[in-house]
């Protein structure tokens, strides 16, 4: 077994300018753990590498990891399945991406609603983020476990933990656990993906018109930034009923705004009184 060993002191490595690199190492022939960066190198060569299934658990992802996904799926590797989240506010618009390209948008002629089909046969998305622990399974024989995130910056830019095991009794618990969350036990907690499809591909979109219709209507101070998820804008008082609103904040005119927070309420207010031209 190799033992515990740091990057300290001569040699150190910079991050962005910062010095905050360390990278601990422990290694035998069925454990290894791993902190530093490029965390993801070796589960990205696994899942180019297998030949039997993919199993990926992660709150977020992105367009790129997606792709090496779709990529194992369209060159033959049908058993993919993904467990995520999504929020109602949908604030990260990295990960809508990546569940886009889960999530495809069927459009269906004569019809007046579109279809929205997962890409994969398996794929369970959380609401909210209380989902937050990230494993992936590899040919049912390898389990990577740690705080890296499905993500390009996840794997291969941030400094995250990452513990690989092979054992074959945790490999087989992990098994087990996975495809419980993907069974009907948890189907409250999910999405319906049909309504998530319409919210990624319509509405968080038609938002962003919709949020820049309200700053203009009642002069909403944004302080110079147009997006449509910011938490703290000022409003005015014929607003706050309508908002979620917190203490009264005095501006230097004299006059009485109020600090709110964009909601989902807010935009479904907002669908009803705000015609966007």
């Amino acid at each position: 077994m190799q033992g515990l060993s740091q990057n300290a002191g001569e040699g150190e490595k910079s991050v962005d300018g910062q010095l905050f690199f360390f990278e601990s190492i422990l290694k035998n022939d069925n454990l290894n753990i791993y902190i530093g960066s490029n965390p993801g190198g070796r589960l990205k060569k696994s899942i180019i590498e297998a030949n039997n299934s993919i199993r990926i658990a992660s709150p977020y992802l992105d367009s790129d990891t997606v792709d090496l996904l779709r990529d194992k799926y369209l060159g033959g590797l049908e058993n993919i399945s993904i467990i995520t989240t999504a929020e109602e506010k949908m604030s990260n618009n990295v990960h809508i991406k990546g569940l886009k390209k889960i999530i495809l948008c069927k459009k269906q002629k004569n019809m007046d609603k579109d279809e929205y089909c997962p890409i994969f046969d398996k794929v369970t998305i959380f609401k909210g983020n209380f989902f937050h622990v990230k494993f992936y399974i590899i040919d049912d024989e390898i389990v990577y476990i740690g705080s890296m995130n499905f993500t390009t910056k996840g794997m291969g830019k941030n400094i995250e933990s990452n513990i690989t095991f092979k054992d074959t009794n945790c490999v087989k618990e992990f098994i087990e656990y996975f495809e419980r969350l993907l069974s009907p036990d948890f189907d409250k907690y999910k999405w319906n993906n049909s309504k998530l499809g319409e919210l990624i591909y319509k509405n968080i979109f038609y938002f962003k018109y919709l949020f820049r219709a309200l700053v203009k209507k009642y002069n909403i101070n944004t302080n110079g930034n147009d997006n449509y998820n910011k938490v703290s804008l000022s409003i005015s008082k014929e607003l706050k009923n309508h908002f979620s609103c917190n203490d009264i904040d005095i501006q230097e005119d004299g006059s009485f705004k109020y600090k709110a927070e964009i909601t989902k309420e807010m935009y479904e207010w907002g669908l009803e009184n705000i015609r966007l031209s």
